[in-house]
């Protein structure tokens, strides 16, 4: 007669009943848990978890073949009709043959376990792209919705790549959770969890990702060639997720600088490796009410010193610069530009007496323990960094050391 067994659900749970199969010598029809529990003419077994049981089905599963192992673990996550069913026929099988009927592909326990698995990890493949966090009461949270059980496998991708966050992903299919903070982790079943809805341009986002992702499938399974993908800028790289990609475009942090002063998510140890630097060209003094620059749009409160600095605006510096406040390093003090033109700069040098033509003047780097980040200046013209470092013109001369 056909029998039910009814096990907690878990791993070692379904281990437990291949255990007792053998103890009871019966071949059980169906498997529930208590969820799946229905009406039934036929006889129910309750199958306790003893965690030595399944240890034991474990260690033998291991020692006929890692990769069967490896198969059950991997099969009891996905969301094949009667999983278990074809996992226990799977294992009496491979008891009775051992390794070899691994390679037979289309044996009736291989084939539907092997087909299982491959959809499960599509799955774990395109959730590592399409998972989007965001800022939730302090820590980053995202949330799913998978027909397979893919937590357990999403795990280890996210941890690594994001091991100095706080985050949370929930699985609202299968009611759990992946928490993480820095140094542990945990699954944990979790009844509900509600995040706010995406902003439109998030909602936006997430589209142009999944079509992305959807266009790369579909070329692979047509055989076409893809060649490498990459999706993930500087920013992408140190503000989203991990991608499923070949590359990352790293561009403005091969400069090491970030784009701007915001801060990001996962901040990288970027230490600069350009400067930006010209010469005092002259050093004039101006009286009280004279003035300098186009415009005479400079005028001396007081009596003032102004250098005359050998770059302007065809070099690639924002002509308005002077106007938003730019600074520049002298001898390791901060002065404030004062007016621009085509080939030069003017600073205000009054408190630098001894400054004289000849002078290193910094407008991108360090200068005497006094540093001027590209961040700052690009924020201060009102751009980003790499804008301000992609404009700076051929004139320039560039040692490298």
């Amino acid at each position: 007669m056909e029998t039910v067994y009814l096990y907690d659900g878990s791993f070692d749970g379904f281990l437990s009943c291949v255990f007792d199969s053998y103890v009871y010598r019966e071949e059980p029809a169906r498997f529930w848990d208590q969820d799946s529990r229905e009406p039934t003419l036929f006889p129910v077994r309750e199958i306790p978890t003893v965690p030595a049981h399944a240890e034991r089905v474990r260690m033998g599963l291991g020692r006929i073949s890692p990769e069967a192992l490896w198969l059950v673990i991997r099969g009891f996550l996905t969301c094949a009709p009667d999983r278990e069913v074809i996992l226990f026929r799977f294992i009496r099988r491979l008891m009775v043959q051992g390794r070899p009927l691994l390679r037979q592909l289309t044996d009736d326990t291989v084939l539907p376990l092997r087909k299982a698995v491959r959809h499960l990890e599509g799955e774990v493949h395109l959730l590592k792209g399409f998972v989007r966090f965001s800022d939730f009461e302090g820590l980053l949270a995202g949330e799913i919705r998978p027909k397979n059980r893919v937590l357990p496998l999403l795990r280890p991708h996210f941890c690594d790549r994001m091991y100095n966050e706080t985050f949370l992903l929930y699985d609202r299919a299968h009611r759990e959770a992946l928490v993480h903070r820095p140094g542990q982790w945990a699954i944990l079943p979790m009844e509900s969890f509600r995040m706010a809805a995406p902003s439109a341009e998030e909602a936006q986002y997430r589209r142009l990702w999944k079509r992305f992702y959807d266009t790369v499938e579909w070329l692979r399974s047509e055989g076409r060639p893809v060649g490498l993908t990459h999706i993930q800028s500087s920013y992408g790289l140190m503000n989203l997720p991990p991608q499923p990609c070949d590359l990352v475009r790293a561009g403005i942090a091969l400069y090491g600088v970030y784009s701007d002063p915001d801060p990001v998510r996962s901040p990288l140890d970027l230490r600069p490796v350009l400067s930006l630097r010209a010469r005092v060209v002259s050093i004039r003094t101006l009286r009280d009410g004279e003035t300098a620059g186009y415009d005479l749009a400079y005028r001396a409160h007081g009596e003032k010193r102004l250098a005359t600095v050998s770059i302007g605006y065809a070099d690639g510096l924002p002509r308005d610069l002077p106007r938003r406040g730019g600074q520049a390093l002298l001898r390791g003090r901060r002065c404030p530009m004062v007016g621009m033109c085509m080939d030069q700069l003017l600073l205000d040098i009054t408190g630098l007496p001894n400054a004289a033509p000849g002078d290193i003047v910094t407008l991108i780097g360090s200068d005497s323990g006094a540093f001027l980040p590209a961040e700052e200046a690009a924020q201060t013209a009102g751009t980003i960094s790499n804008e301000l470092l992609s404009r700076l013109g051929r004139r320039l001369g560039v040692v490298v050391r």
